[in-house]
């Protein structure tokens, strides 16, 4: 009972550059069923990874990779769970999509990626500033370090009327800090253009740019290929 309390206290907002957009309540819960799970407690390994997905963890991806869950692999409870929240998951995204766009009037742009290790690399740009920026599937915002945001104040690619406001982020390390909310009016991909992109400043010089689902969301239905090294908008097309 005392674990569960400490895991419900500051569920906190989106966190920061290591997972910018995660919900830090369902991230605790998740954690909580990895460690479970490396104990041998695969009963509460179970219940916890149950509350994670209430909670709102979507990252499927990662918790099928993840080898602290290997305890629980093979267990009924945890394929039952596991397909259950995959067709809730592929329900609502298929309820998101825009059935009243036929084929017809779609189309598909591919925007090259390249690999750093295993991160995907994506040139785009900020303001007519041109800049790599690592496309995080975990992620749900855009971020970028101080040093990037200084460097745009002083250029005049951002303006004192861009910064919005504050919020919190979380750190590779696990601590918390506060960070500054600016507007990107102009993001570029090509000949694909969003506007008014919110985006979190991390105070640290070594904090990647991140582009995130709130910015490919924005664009249309998403797909990577590895093979191509793009990845694939499709997207009503521009009249």
């Amino acid at each position: 009972a005392d674990f569960e309390k400490l895991i419900s206290n500051n569920p906190g907002q989106p966190t920061g550059y290591m997972g910018i957009g995660r919900n830090l309540l369902a991230q605790k819960y998740y954690d909580a069923a990895c460690l479970m799970s490396r104990m041998g407690e695969y009963q509460r390994s179970i219940e916890y990874l149950k509350v994670s997905f209430e909670k709102g963890y979507h990252e499927i991806n990662h918790l099928e990779r993840d080898d602290d869950l290997d305890g629980i692999r093979d267990m009924i409870e945890y394929k039952e769970l596991l397909g259950k929240y995959k067709q809730i998951l592929k329900e609502k995204n298929a309820m998101n999509a825009d059935d009243s766009t036929s084929e017809a009037e779609l189309e598909t742009t591919k925007i090259p990626f390249n690999k750093s290790g295993n991160m995907m690399m994506i040139e785009c740009t900020i303001n007519s500033l041109p800049l790599h920026f690592i496309f995080d599937t975990g992620a749900s915002d855009v971020s970028i370090s101080d040093v990037e945001a200084n460097f745009m104040m002083k250029n005049g690619y951002l303006h004192p009327n861009d910064i919005v406001g504050k919020a919190c982020y979380q750190t590779a390390d696990g601590s918390i800090s506060e960070g500054t909310v600016i507007n990107l009016k102009h993001i570029n991909f090509g000949s694909l253009e969003l506007t008014d992109v919110k985006a979190s400043v991390v105070k640290s010089q070594k904090a990647p740019l991140l582009l995130g689902q709130s910015v490919f969301g924005r664009l249309g239905k998403i797909e990577i290929d590895n093979r191509e090294r793009v990845v694939k908008v499709t997207h009503p097309k521009k009249q």
